[in-house]
């Protein structure tokens, strides 16, 4: 079974994400803070005719304040009907792979595994593949 990804960088880190858990790529516009949200997520921004919730992916592994400028690249995600935009440095390459992703057998720390689903390897490095789900599953969107 072939599996597509497509590589991204976010703060100096390079990450696999799902391609059939992206919506779109796009430049992020104004982001406005939204109340009671976790830190790691920087706000809400226009994707077309809807609402995304912008995220900072390694805030989000890693802990700490979302840290995301209003001209950052989102790779839009929809999870159960809501969107996230998750901002990264640069994408890098949608690639094709034989195989699913394997297991590290490294130890990670508590974040990075949560959102594991194994490896991959690009051109000799291997790359940690993301469940964009698991990602952003600690945030809970309030009904309006």
């Amino acid at each position: 079974m072939n599996n597509l990804y497509l590589i991204v960088e976010a703060s100096g880190t390079r990450l696999a994400i799902p391609a059939t858990d992206v919506t779109t790529v796009m430049i992020c516009g104004t982001i406005v803070r939204a109340p009671q949200t976790p830190s790691f997520v920087a706000g809400l921004a226009a994707m077309r005719s809807d609402v995304i919730t912008v995220v900072d992916p390694l805030a989000a592994i890693q802990g700490g304040p979302a840290n995301i400028s209003e001209d950052a690249t989102l790779v839009a995600v929809s999870i159960e009907g809501h969107f996230y935009g998750l901002a990264v440095d640069d994408v890098i390459d949608a690639i094709e792979v034989e195989e699913a992703p394997g297991r590290t057998g490294v130890a990670m720390a508590k974040g990075w595994h949560a959102v594991s689903i194994g490896v991959i390897d690009f051109d000799g490095e291997t790359i940690l593949v993301i469940d964009t789900a698991k990602l952003v599953g600690s945030f809970e969107p309030a009904a309006a």
